[in-house]
């Protein structure tokens, strides 16, 4: 594995070919994530009727779910997924500063927390978000997409082009479970 200093707030763009392509664990844990975020979109998509006829705030696991996904996952979406090479700190606190802004509307114009424009703007930002990674965790798991799952796409693109792609470590648990299965395998 290369020498990549793994700084969890900026991306780090490697050479095609510098990072090791997942084993099958690696693969069977991306394939997994796919699975369960293409069934979450899923449930975006039957709930969208509830969500965007909200009134009050929603539970609050959602809550805690898109404040996940907007200080964790989002940001890597947008950086990771484009190709980006810029901290993902501005995403996350402009993110941050959208939902407040909603809500402070939703309390001025509806005098609740919570109001169906915040279902639209909830609801679209996590149909993308799960839609994207899904997606980027499926193609990952066929292609053993090297390092983070959000280079599978462009990965399936160089492909397709012969172009050359840049590799990302995974900021998130799968870089740890790459190298475990990687010293696993060169140790058997």
């Amino acid at each position: 594995m290369n020498s990549v200093d793994r700084d969890k707030t900026q991306t780090q763009f490697e050479a095609e070919g510098s990072l090791e392509k997942p084993g099958p664990i690696g693969r069977f844990i991306r394939l997994a994530w796919g699975i369960v975020l293409i069934w979450g979109f899923v449930s975006i998509v039957d709930n969208w009727q509830i969500l965007i006829s909200l009134e009050t705030l929603p539970h609050w696991s959602f809550l805690l779910m898109a404040l996940f996904m907007a200080l964790r996952v989002f940001p890597y979406v947008i950086t990771i997924g484009f190709g980006i090479d810029a901290p993902y700190n501005p995403l996350r606190y402009g993110l941050i500063a959208l939902n407040v802004l909603g809500v402070g509307l939703s309390w001025l114009l509806a005098g609740n927390l919570w109001s169906p424009a915040m279902g639209w703007f909830i609801g679209i930002w996590f149909l993308y978000t799960t839609a994207h990674l899904g997606i980027s965790f499926l193609v990952a798991s066929f292609l053993a997409t090297p390092g983070c799952e959000m280079r599978s796409i462009p990965h399936l693109w160089s492909g397709i082009t012969k172009q050359d792609t840049k590799e990302h470590f995974c900021p998130g648990h799968i870089d740890t479970v790459d190298r475990w299965e990687m010293k696993f395998r060169k140790n058997s």
